[in-house]
C-alpha cells in the first residue's frame, strides 16, 4: 500500500503549532510571517524534514500564494532539440531572468486532440493555471489570448499581438524602425524600383509594412515604384528572379533569411549578381544556423534581440504577478532591433542603365 503523504495538518502537529502558522511560514505574503518567532520556525523546519513533507505548487497557487513558477507556453512541437532551435535563444533569455528573479521555468507541452498544435484551453479550462503566470511564443489564436485577458491571468506575449476588445502585455522587436533603417540605406545608394517579399502576414510582417512604407514616403522621388507580394522559399525560383528583375527591381527586402539566399541562388543562375545588379537584405535573422555559413557572414540583415526579449518578458511578467490584484494596463515594450554588417547592399547601376 502506498505510503500517505504528509500534509501541512501533520506538519503543524509534529511541531505543536496552528496550521495556520505553518501556511503562514511556507507562504510569506504580507506582514503576519515577521510576528512568528525563529524558534516556531525552526520547529516547522524540523518537522517538515522528519515528515518528508512536499509543498503541492497547485494547492499553493489556490489557496491565493505564489509557487515561483514562471510558465513558457509555445504553440507547436517547439521544444529545442538542438542550439538552433528557432526558440531558443528566447528560452536562454527566459530562463536566465527567471534566475535573477527567484523564479523555476515550467514549460507546458501537452499537445489537444493529437493535432500537435497546442492550446492553451483543454476542455474550457486554462490549464497555466499551475503557474503564476506564463509567457506565450508563436501563438496565433487570437481569441485565446483575448479569454486569457478577459480572466485576468498574468501573461506576456513575446513578439505583437493585437487581440479583439483590448490590449495584451508583449515585448516585441523594432521591426518598423529596423525596415526603414534598411530601405532608406538602398534608397540613400540611389535605389528607386524596390521589392517587399514576405511568407507570413501575421502583426511583425505588418510593422516592417510599415516601415517599408515609412521609408518610401520619408525617401519620396518622382521615379520611385515597388512590389509587394506575399510567397514561400519554394517559389523564389529562377523564373520568378528574372521577372522581378526584369521589371526593373533593385532593392529588395526579403521577410527572411532563407528567402533571400534563395532569390540570390536562383539571381545567380540567370548570371545576376549581388550587389553588381541588385541590393538585397532580409528582415530578420530566423533560422540563419541552416543556411550557408557564408550567407551570414555576407547577408545585410535585421538581426532580432531574442536574448533581450527573453529577459524583459520575465521582467514584465513578474510585475504583473507582483501587481495582480491592482488595476492597470497592459504593458508594452519594443525593443530596438541591430542590422548586420554585410556585402549584399550597393550603389544602383545608374549609368549602366542608362547606357541599356
Amino acid at each position: 500500500m502506498r505510503k500517505k503523504q504528509p500534509t501541512q495538518a501533520d506538519v503543524a502537529k509534529l511541531a505543536g503549532v496552528s496550521q495556520s502558522t505553518v501556511s503562514i511560514i511556507l507562504n510569506p505574503q504580507g506582514k503576519d510571517h515577521l510576528l512568528i518567532s525563529e524558534e516556531t520556525r525552526e520547529k516547522v523546519q524540523a518537522a517538515i524534514q522528519e515528515l518528508g513533507y512536499v509543498i503541492n505548487p497547485a494547492a499553493r497557487t489556490l489557496a491565493g500564494g505564489q509557487n515561483r513558477l514562471m510558465g513558457v507556453f509555445i504553440n507547436g512541437s517547439a521544444f529545442p532539440l538542438d542550439q538552433h532551435g528557432f526558440y531558443h535563444p528566447y528560452l536562454v533569455g527566459i530562463e536566465e531572468a527567471c534566475i535573477r528573479h527567484d523564479y523555476d521555468m515550467l514549460l507546458f507541452t501537452r499537445s489537444d486532440g493529437g493535432e500537435g498544435v497546442r492550446r492553451i484551453y483543454r476542455n474550457g479550462l486554462n490549464h497555466l493555471r499551475i503557474a503564476d503566470g506564463s509567457i506565450l511564443l508563436g501563438l496565433e489564436n487570437k481569441e485565446e489570448l483575448a479569454r486569457l485577458m478577459k480572466e485576468e491571468y498574468p501573461f506576456v506575449f513575446i513578439g505583437k499581438r493585437e487581440v479583439p476588445d483590448g490590449d495584451i502585455s508583449y515585448v516585441a522587436a523594432d521591426y518598423f524602425r529596423g525596415t526603414q533603417t534598411i530601405l532608406s540605406r538602398m534608397m540613400a545608394l540611389g535605389h528607386r524600383q524596390t521589392g517587399f517579399f514576405y511568407r507570413l502576414y501575421n502583426d511583425a510582417t505588418k510593422d516592417r509594412e510599415r516601415g517599408y512604407h515609412a521609408a518610401l514616403a520619408e525617401n519620396y522621388h518622382s521615379s520611385v515604384t515597388h512590389m509587394k507580394r506575399q510567397l514561400t522559399v519554394q517559389e523564389i525560383t529562377p523564373a520568378f528572379c528574372r521577372d522581378v528583375l526584369d521589371a526593373g527591381v533593385t532593392a529588395i527586402l526579403m521577410e527572411e533569411p532563407a528567402m533571400a539566399h534563395a532569390f540570390a541562388e536562383g539571381a545567380r543562375q540567370i548570371g545576376r549578381t549581388c550587389p553588381d545588379d541588385f541590393s538585397i537584405a532580409a528582415l530578420s535573422d530566423n533560422d540563419l544556423a541552416y543556411l550557408p555559413t557564408q550567407v551570414a557572414q555576407e547577408l545585410v540583415m535585421i538581426n532580432i534581440p531574442k536574448l533581450a526579449m527573453g529577459a524583459a518578458a520575465v521582467h514584465m511578467l513578474n510585475q504583473l504577478i507582483v501587481d495582480r490584484n491592482k488595476a492597470h494596463d497592459a504593458i508594452q515594450m519594443t525593443i530596438p532591433v541591430t542590422i548586420s554588417g554585410g556585402s549584399t547592399i550597393g550603389t544602383v547601376r545608374v549609368e549602366e542603365e542608362l547606357q541599356g
